[in-house]
């Protein structure tokens, strides 16, 4: 199957994106939401840079690895050089201070292999960060979408609904609460479908465990979407909530 299969199509994401934005705008002109798709638009222009600037290696981290790996054997070598030991007895005298001086190659050994290991993995480390970073964008724009919702409630249009006096009142027609909430989530699933685009260079476990946490979180927003939007349906249709 061919690799673009594969993955995210990022093109089509934003394009999907953007009219989902338009419709937003000619439905709800006054509504909030559709600054939110925005922002999601931007998130998502944004994902398609940071990947490929997160796929790219850093040769500057890499350079000073390599150097400090050159540096280690270059120290290793010029131990093995200076370390001569003659078992003569003339040279008894000698060894401590022999064993000396290879106890302090040897801890020099040991720092410049740490730090050729902590550059070695410092560019992933870095990427890592960087890439956590960005999705925990997408987890605060997920939930900014959910408190959108939060007061399009079905009770609302229930005939038997006695309203207190700090109840929100009803902004929409029983239609256009449909549309905003059906908005609401797709607006979810974009925002899923972004956090997709940083693991498809990404093979990082902990990357991928935070990009399935967004996508668990999105479905499980959406599921009380949909709840609300049956109940609408069977509102819709005169039988009112079972």
């Amino acid at each position: 199957m061919p690799d673009k299969f594969l993955f995210v199509d990022k093109g089509l994401l934003l394009e999907s994106l953007e009219r989902l934005r338009s419709r937003i705008r000619e439905r709800f002109p006054k509504a909030s939401l559709g600054n939110i798709a925005d922002a999601a638009a931007e998130v998502a222009r944004k994902a398609q840079a940071r990947a490929e600037s997160f796929g790219k290696p850093n040769w500057w981290l890499r350079g000073a690895a390599f150097a400090v790996l050159a540096a280690l054997f270059g120290l290793l070598a010029w131990v093995s050089l200076h370390l001569r030991l003659e078992f003569k007895e003339k040279d008894i005298q000698a060894a401590p201070a022999f064993v000396q001086f290879f106890e302090a190659a040897l801890s020099s050994t040991v720092i410049l292999g740490g730090a050729s290991l902590f550059l070695f993995t410092l560019e992933s480390r870095y990427k890592r960060t960087k890439t956590l970073a960005a999705i925990h964008e997408l987890r605060s724009l997920a939930h900014i979408v959910d408190m959108h919702q939060l007061t399009k409630i079905p009770d609302h249009y229930l005939p038997q609904t006695k309203r207190t006096a700090a109840a929100p009142a009803p902004q929409y027609t029983l239609f256009e609460v449909g549309r905003y909430l059906d908005y609401c989530s797709e607006l979810l699933a974009m925002v899923g479908k972004i956090a997709v685009i940083y693991v498809e260079k990404s093979s990082d476990p902990v990357v991928l465990e935070a990009v399935d946490q967004i996508e668990d979180l999105t479905n499980g927003l959406s599921r009380k979407i949909w709840q609300k939007l049956t109940i609408l349906a069977q509102l819709a249709e005169g039988r009112g909530p079972v």
